[in-house]
């Protein structure tokens, strides 16, 4: 098997997305065949040992699971310690997966679960301009004046934001943006003085949410899996 960079090799194996498996690099939690791995590490998952924290990392079988995460659940594949409920209260599966991506606690809807950090790699990464698309309901009925500012283009972290919106009710939008920053879509109505009251995910990329029902989770299919490339 070729050599790889040694985050790109604990995504594969299903640890983590791949940015988070640098942290784990960085806090000096990786051993390469004895000694601390490093972000430059080049490794060859047959023939080096590489340990993270202590336990032996093997590439796994790859799975891919749409949840439908339901209001008030805290994305989390382990326990809270304010003893708030978390994913491993609602979903029971053999394989060990990890969220990728977040949702808030009062927030709900389509959430990726795998073990394929490749995978949540392209889902998460800016660079590959993925849609999300959100169904919200506003304190109030957003106005045409701040509607086309959001349109156009708000900064956030210095960095602007796009969005198209496509009113549903009163207060009531569905919104779609490339970004998946925390709290992304609640800061950009708050930049408009707007509160956000519901948010729900129905769509990452050409993967919708349908008729699955709340806390309930399906397989994706080869075609959905392979439509992110």
């Amino acid at each position: 098997m070729a050599r790889m960079r040694l985050a790109r090799f604990l995504a594969r194996a299903g640890i983590a997305a791949r940015r988070k498996c640098e942290d784990f690099i960085r806090a000096g939690r990786v051993l390469v065949n004895g000694e601390p791995g490093m972000l430059t590490s080049m490794v060859d998952p047959v023939a080096d040992k590489i340990l993270l924290d202590g336990r032996p990392v093997r590439e796994e079988r790859k799975v891919y699971f749409v949840f439908n995460k339901p209001k008030g659940v805290i994305v989390s594949m382990g326990g809270d310690d304010r003893g708030r409920r978390t994913m491993l209260d609602v979903i029971t599966m053999k394989e060990r997966v990890f969220p990728v991506g977040r949702l808030d606690k009062d927030s709900e809807g389509l959430l990726f679960l795998t073990n394929d950090g490749d995978f949540a790699h392209r889902v998460l990464h800016p660079s590959f301009e993925l849609e999300k698309e959100y169904e919200i309901v506003l304190n109030v009925a957003i106005d045409d004046k701040r509607r086309a500012k959001l349109e156009r283009g708000l900064p956030i972290d210095g960095r602007p934001v796009k969005a198209k919106l496509a009113k549903t009710g009163e207060r009531k939008l569905r919104i779609i943006i490339h970004e998946g920053r925390k709290h992304i879509v609640k800061r950009l109505f708050a930049r408009l003085g707007y509160r956000v009251l519901r948010l729900r995910r129905v769509r990452i990329g050409p993967v919708r949410l349908t008729s699955l029902e709340k806390g309930a989770y399906r397989p994706l299919t080869k075609a959905e899996i392979e439509s992110f490339g």
